[in-house]
């Protein structure tokens, strides 16, 4: 927990607190979604583009278009984990135990930590 955000005790509810917490994880909510929303336009709308443009079966004119916008479709894969795991404290955690427990690595998790 950062020293900006309201600590709220319990029965401690101050509104304002309360208000400026919600206010910040609805902003976070809302970043995360969007980089979700970007990641996935980018990664399918290319492959989406050429299915249109030069549909595979009925002629063979550019494979290797196929072959990359199949290869950008299938990175969603692995961006969207890295988007989680940037944008949510959660994830992030859960990655630095998951790290701490297969490499063991101190300098690693003291750099994935902060």
């Amino acid at each position: 927990m950062s020293e900006s955000e309201p600590t709220l005790a319990r029965g401690h509810h101050d509104k304002s607190d309360v208000t400026r917490l919600t206010k910040r994880r609805e902003r976070q909510l809302t970043r995360t979604l969007l980089l979700i929303c970007f990641s996935f336009l980018v990664c399918f709308a290319p492959s989406a583009l050429i299915a249109i443009i030069d549909p595979m079966p009925p002629c063979w004119e550019n494979p290797g278009w196929h072959v990359a916008t199949y290869v950008v479709f299938w990175c969603s894969v692995f961006v969207n984990p890295i988007i989680y795991v940037a944008c949510n404290r959660h994830y992030r955690l859960a990655f630095v135990a998951l790290v701490r427990k297969t490499v063991g690595d101190k300098k690693t998790i003291t750099i994935l930590n902060n």
